[in-house]
This record gives C-alpha cells, structure tokens and sequence, in this order.
C-alpha cells in the first residue's frame, strides 16, 4: 500500500492494513492456479462459505473458529505426508453425514456443479452409488491432484472443493474458452482505483506481458485535473513508461513542473524507492527524448534518494558523458563498481571513459573484464570492435561485430559499423 513496505508488516498485523493480494481471474478456467494459493482456491469452495456463514451467527471472538480453515484437515506440526489420508476424508466425513437431509442432498447436486448445502448426505448415498464407500478418498474425486501454472514440473491438491468437472483435452480447445476476467483482491473487499493500477503495472512488469493489464490500469487511472495527475502521477509515469510513451511523461511533468516534482512531490526516502524510480522514469523519458540536460537532473535525485541504486547512477553515468562531462561521469561508474564489481555495464562505461582519454590498455582491460562475466552483452562487443577500429586492427574489430550479428542479425550499429570496417580493410 502507499507508504508501506514489507519491513513494516510484523506477524499477528493485519495484512491488508499493509499490502493487498491480487491474483488474476480467468472465465472458464477452474482449474488454473498458481502454487500459492491454497487459502484463495479453498475461500471459493462452498464448503468454506457454508461453514463461514454459519459461524458469523455465533458469539465467538474468533469467526473463522467454527468455520473451515486449514488447520480443519492440517496439523501444522506434522508433515502431509506423514499424515494418513482418513484424517483428510474424516474431515470431509464430519460434515456430509446427516442422513435427514440426503434427498434433498441429491435434488440439490443436481442442480449445481458445486454443493448446494454443507449438510448433506453425499458421501454415504450419492458417492455409494459409483461404487465410493465412506473410506474412500474424498480428496482424491473432490481436490484432486494439479500442476500450478505458476512453477513447473509440481504436483498439488487443488484447494477448490467442488464436483469433478468434465476434462478438456485439447490445450487449445481450453485456452479458446478462457476469458480474462481481471484481478481481484484476496486479503480486501474494495482497494482503491490507485491499487488497483498498481496491481496491474506489476502483473505485466512481474508476471504476464500482456497489453490487457495496461489497459486495465490506464482504466483506474483519471489525469484529467492536476489533483488527479498528482495523485496518480507515479503509477501513470510508470505506465507511459512501459509503453515508452516519453511525451507523454514530459507532458505530465511539463504540466506540475520540475520545481514541484523535484523539491515537492519526489522526495520521499523508502526501502521501496518508488519516488527515485519515478524520478529514473522520468530522467530516461528525457533523455530518450533527446534532452540530457533536464535528463540529468531527474537521475541526480533518483541517486539522492536511493544511493545504493546502482541503475540509477549508472545512467546518470550516460548522461553525463553525452553531455561533455566526462569526470563527473567517470565518477558515477567507479563508484558502482567499489560497491559491485561485476557490474558489466558500468565496467563498458568507464571502459569507453579510458579510451576517450586515450588510456586504450586500461580500456581493454575493463572490456575483457566485462567480457568474461557476460559474452553476449551487445553494448559491450559493439564497442571492443570499436576498440580494436582504433587501433587499427580492423581484422579483430570485424570477428567482434559478426560475433555480434550472429547474435542479433537485427542490431543497426553493428550492420554500419561492419560496412566501415570493410571499407578499411
């Protein structure tokens, strides 16, 4: 939530005072979930609602005490799969036993894919009927064995308890029929359209790529009033940035100012650092638009308020060298490489620091330095075949670019550069 981190929750808090848990909902795909969501599958079960609603008529200080929960089939201090089954089926077995209410049981079931009431007799008559007995496995027809969609290559008990559906068995007939409903929160009844927004933007950066999810958060997002763009000026910086809309972004800071933004509204030190990756946003806005001068100025107060971010001096680091100030970028890459020196990036950049002041032996030391930790990093071949361009030693500057090329046949700089290169030759 806004102005929260994962430090400020201590166990026994409410969790939702704190963050808000979404998942995401699809139409005609029950049985799709991901490996942790065993409280959320068994809140859909009618099993769980009966029950709840039961013990929402009672006195008790704990609503959930009568009701089902996990610790109805799981004894927290000893493993599954050390645990018999019947402690499982028992469970089941408590509840669906009342003989009075079989028939109207039976009447019911037939109407719904779900059961209709937690008081009936499904196991002794019903299940009877398919030749199941009050020993048999309940959990194996009613929660049966699913991989998650989430972690491959696992098995679990799916949580929601319900009538066994008809199998799909065609993969695309399935994926045909579902439908993207959105996310919903487990842990919140009502979060707010920022949320919301929220929830969106990390399901496509964290999960799922999908252009439904920005639209869904562009959805809950108003920019109409400058109320509105200050109050949702974060998340919509960060949404026009996914779609590298920079003029948008330029727009929205054109409009509040840099001397709001910079001295008002982004200057808020958190273990989140959602004001200096705004601040980051809006500096690469900038610079992809050709402007590093006001660039640096937004990657300067990222670093201030999160020192430690070594992406965010990094790209000042950029800034600063396209604009002519070459110690004061220099600076920015040594520093991020005492605090991590395997930072490839930053060993490129300074690499190409040293070759401007004509120390080509330190150069090509931090280059193969850089190679060694990651051979395929494009800005880095691209740039020891500059390299070896300047030492006139055109034969190794071509192996590197088509090195390159048999990478990424599509790369532009390194198709120009190779046509120089052959020309030299």
């Amino acid at each position: 939530k806004e102005g929260k981190s994962f430090y400020d929750f201590k166990p026994g808090m409410k969790l939702s005072d704190y963050m808000v848990v979404f998942l995401p909902k699809y139409k005609n795909a029950d049985d799709e979930f991901i490996m942790a969501s065993h409280a959320d599958r068994l809140k859909q079960s009618a099993c769980f609602i009966k029950s709840l609603e039961k013990s929402k008529n009672t006195k008790t200080l704990k609503p959930y005490k009568e009701a089902l929960t996990c610790v109805t089939c799981h004894n927290p201090h000893i493993s599954v799969r050390e645990t018999n089954k019947n402690v499982f089926n028992d469970a089941c077995q408590n509840c669906h036993q009342k003989e009075t209410e079989m028939t109207k049981g039976i009447k019911e079931i037939g109407k719904t894919s779900e059961f209709a009431d937690s008081k009936i007799g499904h196991s002794k008559l019903l299940c009877s009927k398919v030749g199941i007995t009050k020993t048999s496995n309940c959990v194996g027809c009613h929660m049966p064995i699913s991989g998650s969609i989430d972690i491959p290559h696992v098995s679990v008990h799916d949580h929601y308890i319900r009538k066994p559906q008809t199998t799909i068995t065609s993969k695309k007939d399935k994926d045909a029929l579902k439908q993207f409903i959105g996310l919903y929160a487990i842990n919140e009844q009502n979060p707010s359209a920022f949320i919301k927004a929220k929830a969106y933007l990390n399901q496509y950066e964290k999960f799922e790529a999908r252009p439904y999810y920005l639209d869904s958060a562009a959805y809950f997002l108003k920019d109409k009033t400058d109320a509105e763009l200050k109050e949702n000026l974060e998340p919509l910086v960060q949404l026009h940035f996914i779609k590298q809309n920079f003029s948008q972004i330029s727009t929205y800071v054109n409009r509040l100012t840099d001397t709001y933004l910079l001295n008002t509204k982004l200057t808020r030190i958190s273990y989140s650092n959602e004001n200096a990756w705004t601040c980051y946003r809006i500096g690469e806005a900038f610079y992809g638009l050709g402007n590093a001068q006001r660039a640096i100025l937004y990657f300067k107060k990222a670093v201030s308020l999160a020192p430690l971010g070594l992406e965010f001096k990094n790209k000042l680091g950029s800034a600063l060298a396209s604009t002519g100030q070459l110690a004061e970028a220099e600076k920015q890459y040594t520093e991020i490489l005492n605090e991590f020196p395997k930072h490839v990036s930053a060993l490129t950049n300074l690499g190409f620091m040293k070759l401007q002041h004509g120390d080509a032996i330190t150069c090509q030391t931090l280059y193969f330095k850089a190679l060694a930790l990651d051979p395929d990093y494009e800005p880095l071949l691209l740039n020891i075949a500059g390299l070896y361009a300047y030492q006139k030693n055109f034969k190794l500057s071509k192996v590197y670019l088509e090195r390159l090329l048999k990478k990424n046949p599509n790369n532009a700089q390194a198709k120009q550069a190779l046509v120089q290169v052959n020309r030299m030759m």
